[in-house]
């Protein structure tokens, strides 16, 4: 049952550890890392959405959670990888922590379902659109799963950028360096918003629209990198 798989509806028990549980992540890293958000406004007040930050560190589906209110919790979702987060446990712990275990590169058609089952429910994800992580803090290709879920739904996508996760935690470190991380929230980008006829040849809606997301993000990368220039 899908609604068991991804933890859509939780026991009184559970909410409870969940609070706690979010409240140790966000103190953590406040203190540790001093976590800060510029763009909350850019979140829509209710889902379903999807939110698609870069990705460069472990540290970044914890600062992003860290950095929005708690209230935007309660709905979002978030994709793990299934060998980190399936059985057990781990499940366990994946429903408390609002993550759907998937397997893209084996069953891309499954992780679609999945996803598109917790927005049709009026819930919101967080997706990281490169599906791993940077081997040197720059983007890399967006793959068009978010595309295909934005176009299919009509749902509003949030670009978002993490700043300072790789400094702290890049995939060649075994240890974070507690320095400052910084969440970028920008303006939703709906599947409207952007102009498919004319466009490059050899690629479809959902393509397109993920090139325009991923233009946005380094667009914020690059005015954030220039205040400190």
């Amino acid at each position: 049952d899908d609604r068991k798989k991804v933890g859509l509806y939780h026991t009184t028990l559970e909410k409870i550890i969940m609070f706690a549980g979010l409240q140790l992540v966000k103190t953590i890293a406040k203190v540790l890392f001093r976590v800060k958000s510029e763009g909350i406004e850019n979140i829509p007040g209710q889902g379903p959405y999807i939110i698609a930050p870069n990705h460069a560190s472990y540290l970044d589906g914890p600062c992003v959670v860290s950095g929005i209110p708690s209230k935007y919790f309660q709905s979002l979702y978030s994709q793990g990888i299934q060998k980190y987060f399936a059985g057990g446990a781990k499940g366990s712990f994946a429903r408390l922590a609002h993550v759907i275990p998937i397997d893209p590169e084996k069953y891309f058609s499954r992780a679609l379902h999945i996803s598109s089952y917790v927005l049709r429910n009026g819930k919101s994800l967080l997706i990281f659109p490169e599906g791993g992580r940077s081997f040197d803090g720059e983007l890399m290709e967006f793959k068009k799963g978010v595309g295909i879920l934005a176009h299919e739904l009509n749902v509003p996508v949030v670009p978002a950028y993490i700043k300072g996760s790789y400094e702290a935690l890049p995939r060649t470190a075994w240890w974070p360096k507690f320095s400052e991380i910084k969440i970028l929230f920008g303006k939703p980008l709906h599947p409207h918003d952007i102009e498919v006829s004319g466009k490059r040849k050899g690629k479809d809606a959902y393509q397109i629209f993920v090139e325009a997301l991923k233009e946005r993000v380094q667009r914020m990368r690059d005015l954030e990198k220039g205040k400190n220039d």
